[in-house]
C-alpha cells in the first residue's frame, strides 16, 4: 500500500494594489472590515482551509508596508506560506482571486518562491506618495492666533542664502553633531552665557571698532599683540596630532587651558570663547548697550578657570547635569527638581473660535485656487529640509528623543508641479526612505502645509528634530498612497542563482497605471471635490489654533506650552465634583 504523500509548505508573494476607502485598514482585525482580511478570506477559499477534512492554514503573513484607515497602495506586497497542502492542491492565481475580491482590490500576481522571502525584512526602501490641494497653503482668517505676515523677499533671502546648503541627505553623525549645537546654543540662551561660541561672535561682532579702547603691544608667552583695533589676541598654533588625538581633545573641550591672569573688566566675549586659547588682558570695550555687560564685576567669571574645569570627566559631569534638568525621569533619579516640578504654569481658560462654515460661493472660489510660486518655492524648500537623517520622534506617536530608533534616514524627497484635476489644482510629494513609522508621512505633510499658510519661519521645521516635544497633528490619511517598495537585493539574489521567481513590477506596468489612475487618483480627486475634507481639516486647525502657537509663531522656535483649560472641561469637572460632594453628603444621613 503506497505511503500518503507528505504535506508540503509553500511560500506565494501576492502583488496587488488597493483603494482603502471602505476598509478600516489593512492588517487583518477581528471583527473590521480589513484589506487583508478580505484578501486572505479569497485566498483560503481558493487553497481549501475552510473545509474541515485538510489541514491547511496560512502562517508567516507579511506586508511590504502597513497603511492605516483611508490609506491607498498602488503597489503592495503580501508575503505568507501555505502550510499543510498538498503538491498538486490549487494556488491562489489572479485570475481565480479576480471574482471572489472587490473592484478596489486589484492583484497583478501571485509569484511561487523557491527560497526564504519575506515581504517586510527582504524589502529595500519604501517610497510613500501623498496628493495635497494647493487650496489648503492659502493663509487662514485673521481671526486666527497664528496669522502672521508673510516674509518678504529680502527677509527670506537673509534667512537662507541661496549660496548655503539647505538641505543636503545628511549622515547621522552629521545629525547628532548639528543637535549638539542646538543644545549648547539653547543652554547659553538660560543663562550659560560663557558656553556660547555664536553669541560671542554675535557681541563682539555687534560692538564697533570705534567703540574699543586701543591695546598696547602686550607681550604674553611670546606672542606680541598688535594694535590696530583688534580685540583679540592671536590665536595660539594648535600643536599638530593626530586623528584620534584631535578626537580626544575634542571630548576634553581642548585639555589643560592656559592658566594666565586677566582683569576683572575684560570682556566677557574673550573670557571663554572656545576658538581661543588664552586670555586677555586688555580692557573691556568702552561701551555697551547691554547693562551688565557694562558693570565690571558682572555674573560672569572673573578669575581664569582651573584645570579643574576642564577634562573628560569634567565635561561629562556637565553634560549629564544639563540632561538632568532637560529630563524629568533622569532628573528624579538624580533626585533634582525640574522645571515642571519647581511651579506649575497657571491654567489658561479658552474656548474653540467659533468659525462659520463656507457657503457654496466660498467653496467655489477655493476650488479655484491656484498656488503662488513663493508658496511652491517654500514647499521645495520644507522637503529639502527633511532630506537626510534625523531625529522624527516628533513624528512618531508616543516616541521619546532618546529612542535611537528615530534615527532614520529620508533618501528622497521631491515635489511635483501643480496638477490641474477636475477644475483643482494639486501637487503630489513622493518620499522615499527604507523604513517608514506610522503616521511619520502624514505629520510631515501636516508640519509643512502649516507652516506655509501661517508663514511661520522654516527653522521651526528644523527646530522640530530637537529634543524639544511638540504635538504635530496628523494630514488627512486619504491623500497618502504606498507607491512601491524595492526588493532590489533580493531579486538580484535571484538572478545571481539563476531563479527567474523574483518580485517584480515591472511587467505589470500597465495595469499598476490603470488601478492608479481610475482607482486611486481620480477617486481622491473626485472624494474632495464633492466632500473638500481638507477644507474641514484646516477649519479644525484654525478653530483651535492657539493649541499651535507655542510652535507656530512668527520667530520660528519652540517655547514652552501654555497650561490651556477647556472652559466647559472646567465645568463638567465642577459639576462631576459636586455630585461628588452631594453623593458622600447623602450617605451621612441614616436612610429610611
Amino acid at each position: 500500500m503506497p505511503e500518503p504523500t507528505a504535506a508540503a509548505t509553500r511560500r506565494v508573494a501576492v502583488l496587488y494594489a488597493y483603494n482603502g476607502s471602505q476598509f478600516q485598514g489593512l492588517e487583518r482585525t477581528k471583527g473590521l472590515k480589513t484589506i487583508e482580511g478580505t484578501l486572505l478570506s479569497a485566498i483560503a477559499t481558493i487553497i481549501g482551509e475552510s473545509d474541515p477534512n485538510k489541514r491547511v492554514s496560512l502562517v508567516n503573513i507579511s506586508r511590504a508596508s502597513t497603511t492605516e484607515k483611508g490609506e491607498h497602495a498602488a503597489r503592495q506586497v503580501l508575503s505568507l506560506e501555505i502550510a499543510g497542502a498538498e503538491p498538486n492542491a490549487p494556488l491562489p492565481t489572479a485570475a481565480n482571486l479576480a471574482p471572489l475580491l472587490p473592484e478596489s482590490i486589484k492583484v497583478f500576481d501571485v509569484v511561487l518562491l523557491n527560497t526564504s522571502f519575506s515581504a517586510r525584512r527582504t524589502c529595500d526602501t519604501r517610497c510613500y506618495e501623498y496628493l495635497i490641494p494647493t487650496y489648503v497653503l492659502a493663509p487662514p482668517p485673521q481671526e486666527t492666533h497664528y496669522a502672521y505676515p508673510p516674509v518678504t523677499d529680502e527677509e527670506f533671502d537673509e534667512q537662507w542664502p541661496e549660496n548655503e546648503n539647505l538641505g543636503p541627505p545628511g549622515g547621522l553623525f552629521k545629525t547628532i553633531k548639528r543637535g549638539m549645537s542646538v543644545k549648547r546654543t539653547k543652554s547659553t540662551r538660560t543663562g550659560t552665557v560663557n558656553r556660547g561660541k555664536s553669541l560671542n561672535r554675535m557681541a563682539s561682532r555687534s560692538v564697533p571698532a570705534a567703540e574699543f579702547i586701543e591695546p598696547t603691544q602686550t607681550k604674553s608667552a611670546g606672542n606680541t599683540y598688535a594694535a590696530g583695533g583688534s580685540a583679540y589676541p592671536p590665536a595660539q598654533e594648535p600643536e599638530k596630532k593626530g586623528g584620534f588625538m584631535k578626537f580626544f581633545q575634542t571630548l576634553t573641550r581642548g585639555g589643560k587651558k592656559s592658566s594666565s591672569s586677566h582683569d576683572n573688566t575684560s570682556s566677557p566675549d574673550l573670557a571663554r570663547s572656545k576658538s581661543k586659547k588664552t586670555y586677555s588682558t586688555q580692557a573691556a570695550p568702552a561701551s555697551f548697550s547691554s547693562p551688565n555687560l557694562a558693570q565690571p564685576n558682572a555674573h560672569f567669571a572673573t578669575s581664569a578657570p582651573t584645570d579643574e574645569d576642564f577634562g573628560m570627566m569634567a565635561t561629562l559631569k556637565r553634560s549629564v547635569s544639563r540632561r538632568s534638568r532637560r529630563d524629568p525621569e533622569l532628573a528624579s533619579l538624580n533626585g533634582e527638581a525640574t522645571e515642571e516640578r519647581q511651579g506649575e504654569l497657571a491654567p489658561e481658560y479658552f474656548d474653540p473660535l467659533n468659525l462659520q462654515p463656507e457657503t457654496e460661493e466660498e467653496l467655489s472660489l477655493i476650488r479655484q485656487y491656484r498656488v503662488t510660486a513663493d508658496q511652491l518655492k517654500a514647499m521645495n524648500h520644507i522637503i529639502s529640509i527633511f532630506n537626510g537623517t534625523h531625529n522624527w520622534h516628533n513624528y512618531i506617536p508616543g516616541a521619546k528623543y532618546e529612542d535611537s530608533r528615530c534615527y532614520m534616514r529620508i533618501i528622497n524627497i521631491d515635489c511635483s508641479a501643480p496638477e490641474v484635476h477636475f477644475g483643482m489644482e494639486w501637487v503630489r510629494v513622493k518620499v522615499q526612505a527604507k523604513a517608514f513609522a506610522r503616521y511619520q508621512v502624514r505629520k510631515m505633510m501636516a508640519m509643512a502645509i502649516m507652516v506655509i499658510r501661517t508663514n511661520t519661519p522654516r527653522s521651526v521645521v528644523a527646530n522640530s528634530f530637537g529634543y524639544t516635544n511638540i504635538d504635530i497633528p496628523e494630514a488627512p490619511g486619504f491623500g497618502l498612497i504606498l507607491d512601491e517598495p524595492f526588493y532590489d537585493t533580493f531579486n538580484s539574489d535571484c538572478e545571481r542563482r539563476g531563479d527567474p521567481k523574483g518580485v517584480h513590477f515591472n511587467k505589470h506596468q500597465g495595469p499598476i497605471t490603470e488601478f492608479r489612475h481610475h482607482r486611486i487618483h481620480d477617486a481622491i480627486y473626485r472624494a474632495e471635490l464633492e466632500t473638500m475634507a481638507f477644507v474641514k481639516w484646516t477649519r479644525n486647525l484654525d478653530a483651535y489654533s492657539f493649541l499651535y502657537t507655542y510652535f507656530l509663531n512668527e520667530r520660528g522656535v519652540v517655547v514652552p506650552p501654555r497650561n490651556l483649560v477647556s472652559k466647559k472641561a472646567v465645568a463638567a469637572e465642577n459639576e462631576r465634583l459636586e455630585r461628588e460632594r452631594r453623593a458622600k453628603a447623602n450617605d451621612l444621613f441614616v436612610q429610611e
